[in-house]
């Protein structure tokens, strides 16, 4: 009697053990399983979060105000006007309007330049307006012609091509001693109106 209880006693201790490792092995499977889940719903929550910040990125819309600034460097004044935003930005963030300037820079036409453009650049960039701005300076004026000395005369040639202009009856050794080292150099005329104020002032 007393050897069949004390297998039952054994027996039972033994159950007890083999039901407490089924259930730790259980639990740790299913945190297992709680702790893959938690790793995919926040891979899959991240491109939504980068979606996100793609949408809040500053772009051109159609309702999208595009001033233009023409600055004039010589005179120091800004003329600001109001522009029909360009077909081909809309949808541009900042990065790319940008580079929309750098090709407006490169294909400057020839009347911009002559009227002397130097650059153009951002300076706003929103959703509600864009400003640009136009940077110009008064090219400095080549001189038309210039005096020379010839057989004791001043003589006037053109600058462009250093052609006989026109021959003087002044005569190089009656000017001044500075203004014959001037025109030794080679003295610059601006146009006719001043090739002629200086051969009214120097002729006998």
């Amino acid at each position: 009697m007393k050897r069949v209880y004390i297998i039952c006693l054994f027996l039972a201790g033994f159950l007890g053990i083999a039901v407490y490792l089924y259930s730790y092995q259980y639990f740790v499977q299913d945190r297992e399983e709680e702790q893959k889940s938690e790793v995919v719903q926040t891979s899959v929550a991240l491109p939504e979060t980068v979606d996100a910040v793609v949408q809040t990125e500053e772009r051109i819309t159609r309702d999208t105000l595009y001033y233009m600034e023409t600055y004039r460097i010589d005179q120091n004044t800004t003329i600001r006007e109001t522009k029909r935003m360009p077909a081909e930005v809309i949808g541009n963030n900042r990065k790319q309007f940008a580079e929309y300037l750098e090709k407006m820079m490169e294909e400057a036409l020839f009347e911009e330049k002559k009227d002397g453009f130097l650059s153009v650049e951002l300076i706003d960039f929103s959703k509600e307006a864009v400003v640009v701005r136009k940077s110009y300076k008064e090219p400095e004026k080549e001189n038309e012609f210039y005096l020379d000395v010839q057989m004791g005369r001043v003589i006037v040639r053109n600058s462009l091509d250093d052609s006989l202009y026109a021959y003087t009856e002044i005569k190089f050794e009656t000017l001044p001693e500075n203004l014959k080292r001037e025109i030794l150099r080679g003295y610059p005329i601006e146009n006719l109106e001043v090739l002629y104020e200086f051969l009214e002032s120097y002729s006998s």
